[in-house]
């Protein structure tokens, strides 16, 4: 397996990732986290994400409308990896129905509510809205930002915050600062 390019071509997956195709992000995410381990069931999976882009090459997203609409939304999937308990957590933020920003990783520590997690995967979007909304200063409105979990939704906008630590402590600043549920 020391001959195949499973690292050269997954840079070029997140080549294509960040420039047409967010759609596969969940996949890029999992066949990063074998790079330094690759069997051949990793190798088949990059051949099959590599048979979808060629079958999809001709389409591609649109991006139009009157009125310039920034929406992000965020999501976990709690201790979702067998090997580490570690939950996976993304984000997408559209603008007027086009992704612009998309990212699905693991969470870096493992955490023991779903709540936790899902508060966690809200400060990480919010870092990104704050960073998306600079980039689009034609973007006057408010930023909709959809979380489905209404533990993260309260711990976030709770002025009397009982979730505490150092693990959550700086995205509760930023999570609150940019949070503007709605389900």
């Amino acid at each position: 397996m020391t001959d195949i390019p499973y690292t050269s071509v997954g840079g070029s997956i997140q080549y294509v990732v960040h420039c047409t195709k967010p759609d596969i992000t969940y996949a890029l995410s999992v066949i990063s986290r074998y790079q330094a381990c690759i069997g051949e069931e990793h190798w088949s999976t990059v051949k099959t994400i590599l048979k979808y882009l060629k079958r999809t090459k001709n389409m591609f997203l649109i991006y139009g409308c009157e009125e310039l609409i920034l929406e992000g939304y965020n999501d976990t999937s709690f201790q979702s990896d067998d090997d580490d308990a570690k939950s996976q957590s993304g984000f997408v933020f559209k603008l007027s129905g086009g992704v612009v920003a998309s990212k699905s990783a693991k969470q870096a520590t493992t955490t023991d509510s779903t709540i936790e997690t899902e508060y966690i995967a809200a400060s990480k979007a919010a870092e990104e809205a704050v960073w998306t909304k600079k980039l689009h200063p034609r973007v006057g409105c408010d930023m909709e930002r959809l979380c489905d979990l209404s533990g993260s939704i309260g711990s976030v906008s709770n002025r009397l915050n009982r979730l505490t630590g150092i693990v959550i402590w700086k995205p509760w600043k930023l999570g609150r600062y940019d949070l503007n549920p709605r389900l």
